[in-house]
């Protein structure tokens, strides 16, 4: 059987455009099979989608992880300030899917692969720093050299990030 659920990557990234966007209600993931309590080989009614995974191996999703990695990164913004914001310039362009200001000064933007990000005019105490979602690790950024406008590239793999600007 074919099984079409949303991978890692396709949860994590629609959970951080979803929060950047606005979402400052929450949002829930619900691993299939875990808030029935689906059990392997028990019945389910009609699906579109096919059965739920076993609640113990939906409950063993790395997704899981991932937005609690999430949960703890918002926890420490101003979360109910979130709100959509103008996108910053990126190469490749369309490499942002999402920015959003999270308080005064605060910029955040979710970045797809291994792009430069041009900077907004920064005040004299700004700073930038890169989040990693899967390990849920910060790391200072850097301009990339000789760089102008200035840029910052992400200093990870190919995968996404987080670019948090404060002081802009």
């Amino acid at each position: 059987p074919v099984d079409d659920r949303f991978g890692r990557d396709a949860v994590r990234r629609t959970s951080w455009i979803s929060v950047l966007a606005g979402a400052s209600a929450g949002i829930s993931y619900g691993a299939h099979g875990l808030w029935p309590w689906h059990r392997t080989g028990q019945a389910y009614g009609p699906m579109h989608y096919g059965l739920p995974l076993d609640w113990r191996e939906a409950l063993a999703l790395d997704s899981g992880e991932d937005l609690a990695r999430l949960g703890r990164f918002i926890s420490h913004l101003p979360w109910w300030d979130i709100a959509p914001a103008p996108g910053l310039a990126a190469d490749p362009p369309g490499a942002i899917l999402a920015t959003a200001t999270a308080g005064p000064g605060r910029i955040l933007a979710y970045v797809q692969g291994n792009a430069q990000v041009t900077l907004p005019r920064l005040g004299p105490d700004a700073r930038a720093e890169w989040h990693d979602p899967l390990p849920g690790a910060t790391h200072a950024a850097t301009l990339a050299p000789g760089s102008q406008p200035p840029r910052v590239v992400a200093p990870f793999r190919a995968g996404d990030a987080v670019l948090v600007l404060h002081g802009v």
